[in-house]
């Protein structure tokens, strides 16, 4: 999910942020669609999240949204291919919102202190794990968290309006816990 190249870091030795551009795209089904599942799982070779706030693959991850909805972590001209073949005919919806999104890693040992200063939503490992995602408000920010296999890294998706105001947060939320 992440840019290989970050455009904004803010590390120390328990607490590493970094900003980088995200490729996104979203899948809407009519809910009569939501049978399409099961073809989706086959073409994107991945169990597909049905379960709210769940999150699935490797290569490819597909976050649940909504019902009938998806966040899918690839450009829309990489998957469009297989949503054609699963949902040609029925009613769907596939759009590239990455030029309007930027991603923001946190990882290590503080990684949790520092959400908790932005949102209410309990990352423990037991609350939140590895295959779960939410929406929520960081920061006075509309954002898409998910919880990364590494059990103290969190990608938080935030509308790229708000990059300014979200560095700046983190700059200023993060002191203490950068020493």
């Amino acid at each position: 999910m992440a840019d290989p190249h970050p455009r904004w870091t803010l590390q120390g030795p328990n607490l590493a942020i970094t900003e980088s551009p995200v490729a996104v795209s979203i899948l809407r089904l009519h809910r009569d669609e939501t049978s399409l599942t099961d073809e989706l799982s086959k073409a994107f070779g991945l169990t597909w999240p049905i379960v709210p706030n769940t999150v699935a693959g490797d290569v490819v991850r597909v976050a649940w949204l909504a019902p009938g909805e998806w966040a899918i972590f690839q450009p829309a001209e990489e998957i469009v291919a297989q949503v054609k073949q699963v949902c040609s005919g029925h009613l769907h919806h596939l759009a590239d919102i990455s030029a309007s999104r930027r991603l923001w890693r946190v990882r290590g040992a503080h990684s949790r202190a520092l959400i908790a200063k932005g949102c209410s939503l309990d990352t423990h490992p037991k609350a939140m794990s590895a295959e779960q995602c939410a929406q929520t408000v960081f920061a006075q920010t509309s954002i898409l968290l998910v919880a990364q296999a590494t059990s103290n890294a969190f990608d938080i998706v935030a509308d790229a309006s708000f990059a300014g105001h979200l560095r700046a947060w983190f700059a200023d939320a993060a002191k203490e816990l950068l020493q």
